[in-house]
């Protein structure tokens, strides 16, 4: 139990590896806030993260039990792994584009600001050549989530790669403004021929080297993926390579 609305994937962003590498069934309950700013929701986690990890051979359940915002957190996420070894996943092409979804919600708060979300991430997206994309929409009341909060995230499925990005609902933030900025992340991704997001790019490191290698193309690295791979290099007996590659950044591990 967090206590507070601290953030319950970054929670299970520290714990996955230790589940992982116990090689045993593991369940873990974790309480406080699924959906923070500056921070990757309880929606890019299962979407996005959990499947790109479940092609390296993880076989993870995740039950969002009712969700939970900032001020007062309250939100319950289970996760339960089976016993499995991560095998080294190469992403090197991003290939045609498949299928564009996304789910946006709110809880106790107006139907309309959802929608809003949906709409201008589809008007965004009307532009990305390929299939119409497809964006549900959601609203929760008391039984399903403590507080007030919202959030849309979108994915892009491709023959060879999986596409993220996400936004939490802000106070004084237009809707319109949240959806069109998750929309636009995810069509820069796809236009640059990227195979993992930016967001991804910051926690697949860890996973890569617990797999033994692998690799990722990604349009930039940032200083917290930079920070990541130096300080794995520390514990793990692997090396990391940074490498520019046209517009992208190839970004691979050995050992």
């Amino acid at each position: 139990d967090v206590g507070t609305a601290g953030c319950v994937s970054l929670v299970l962003q520290a714990l996955l590896p230790a589940m992982i590498a116990s090689g045993r069934s593991v369940a873990v309950t974790v309480t406080g806030g699924t959906e923070v700013r500056q921070a990757p929701s309880i929606g890019y986690f299962a979407s996005i993260l959990l499947p790109l990890l479940a092609r390296m051979g993880l076989a993870a359940q995740l039950d969002v039990i009712r969700r939970g915002y900032y001020p007062r957190g309250g939100g319950e996420v289970r996760v339960q792994l089976a016993p499995g070894k991560l095998r080294p996943i190469m992403l090197e092409q991003q290939g045609g584009l498949l299928a564009i979804e996304g789910h946006a919600h709110v809880a106790n708060l107006p139907e309309h600001i959802a929608t809003r979300m949906r709409d201008a991430a589809l008007e965004r997206l009307a532009a990305v050549p390929g299939p119409a994309p497809s964006i549900g929409v959601e609203v929760l009341g008391p039984t399903q989530a403590v507080g007030r909060g919202g959030a849309i995230v979108l994915w892009a499925r491709t023959e060879h790669a999986l596409l993220g990005a996400g936004r939490v609902a802000e106070l004084g933030v237009r809707a319109e403004t949240l959806g069109a900025a998750v929309a636009e992340e995810l069509a820069c991704d796809l236009a640059a021929g990227a195979t993992v997001d930016l967001h991804a790019a910051d926690q697949l490191p860890v996973y890569l080297a617990l797999a033994g290698g692998g690799s990722y193309l990604t349009r930039f690295v940032t200083t917290h993926a930079k920070t990541a791979m130096w300080l794995i290099e520390q514990f793990l007996p692997v090396q990391f390579a940074v490498v520019p590659t046209g517009d992208l950044v190839r970004v691979s591990v050995s050992g």
